[in-house]
């Protein structure tokens, strides 16, 4: 069985499961080449984008279905002397698993940023970008 059929124990329901394996697929389709230890690094990234997916439906208003309503960008507690609003805490739970899915996707190689080596369409030691045609020459560059 391969690292997709072979997720962590801690992936459990179908959404992770679901992250866990297409992130699989984005990975290998860009060739970063992974290894069986990877399994929980690429768990965690399942585990945080299926989470970032659970806030965002309890942070989401609809007027449009009652039953779809959830307590949206605020929700209302009982204080000391009477109810209020606060920040939904669905809010501090996506960003944090927005930093961690952040930190693993740098890792995977899924940033433009992270991607970035040397070849066609990369930076040369120079600083010109290679071009069809040759591009500019570093003698061209310094007579300008």
């Amino acid at each position: 069985m391969g690292i997709r059929e072979s997720y962590p124990n801690f992936i459990n329901d179908a959404l992770q499961i679901h992250y866990y394996q297409a992130c699989y697929d984005d990975i290998i389709s860009n060739q970063v080449a992974l290894k069986d230890q990877d399994v929980y690094a690429l768990g965690m990234l399942a585990l945080n984008l299926a989470l970032i997916e659970k806030c965002s439906i309890l942070i989401t208003e609809s007027d449009e279905d009652p039953e779809k309503k959830t307590h949206g960008m605020l929700i209302k507690m009982q204080g000391d002397r009477k109810i209020c609003d606060r920040i939904n805490p669905a809010l501090s739970v996506m960003e944090k698993a927005g930093a961690q899915v952040k930190f693993y996707f740098e890792r995977f190689q899924m940033t433009p940023q992270s991607r970035i080596v040397k070849g066609a369409n990369a930076l040369d030691e120079s600083g010109v970008k290679d071009a069809p045609g040759g591009g500019m020459s570093q003698e061209d560059f310094k007579s300008i």
